[in-house]
């Protein structure tokens, strides 16, 4: 019902190398092009939405990656949002989270694959497993 209501599906176009999925909980994927991006906030230079109005927003988010990852989180440009995590036993090669957020207008949010140690990874270009989604719900 809002034409210019806030949305993102974001992939990527070619593997990503060089992730640190260990120590810096900002440091995110980039998902470097985008489906549809309503009102362009979501940034393809850096792997971060940034909210442009206060409210609470939807997102998914998956990464096809080279390393074994059993838990993921959602962060923010300071660092790791809380009660994001998602952590599964099963998640190996395919890390995926979803979450609701309240946040102020220039909140941002990307998303963390983690994995102990795992310095220099590669997150895999896969239409099916690799991708960043977010929206406004009100």
């Amino acid at each position: 019902t809002k034409p210019n209501q806030p949305a993102f599906m974001a992939v990527r176009s070619g593997n990503e190398t060089g992730f640190n999925a260990s120590g810096d909980y900002a440091d995110v994927v980039v998902y470097n092009n985008t489906v549809y991006n309503t009102g362009s906030h979501y940034n393809t230079g850096t792997g971060y939405f940034t909210a442009p109005v206060a409210g609470v927003y939807y997102f998914s988010a998956a990464a096809y990656v080279n390393f074994t990852s059993g838990q993921c989180w959602f962060s923010s440009s300071s660092g790791r949002i809380s009660q994001t995590d998602v952590v599964m036993d099963g998640m190996g090669s395919f890390p995926s989270g979803w979450c609701l957020l309240k946040l102020a207008a220039n909140d941002t949010v990307g998303f963390h694959p983690y994995a102990s140690g795992t310095t220099s990874a590669t997150i895999n270009a896969n239409v099916n497993h690799t991708y960043f989604t977010g929206v406004l719900l009100g």
